[in-house]
């Protein structure tokens, strides 16, 4: 596991830190609400084509705020989009 304090160091990648909070009913989850098409169509590494508003009504799964505060961070809302969006990469890593 690595905590914050690795990611803020730059001793694991913005994926390897939020992909701990992700798990495949999760990764489904998101696939289907902002739609399959709509990930496969973006052009956008940060899915930025993406409008926000989706992103911002998707909640991490249960559990996330504890295991993250066992890691010495806290669950934000940015947090939040920051797993659903490593939820889509991981989603569209395995489409290739």
């Amino acid at each position: 596991m690595n905590i914050r304090k690795d990611y803020l160091e730059k001793n694991c990648t913005h994926s390897e830190y939020y992909s701990q909070f992700i798990n495949s009913e999760f990764i489904r989850y998101v696939v289907n609400f902002i739609g399959e098409k709509n990930l496969e169509r973006s052009i956008s590494p940060n899915f930025n084509d993406i409008d926000l508003r989706y992103w911002d009504v998707i909640f991490p799964p249960t559990g996330t705020s504890a295991k993250m505060k066992k890691l010495g961070d806290i669950l934000t809302h940015s947090g939040s989009v920051c797993i659903a969006k490593e939820a889509a990469r991981q989603f569209l890593s395995t489409k290739k």
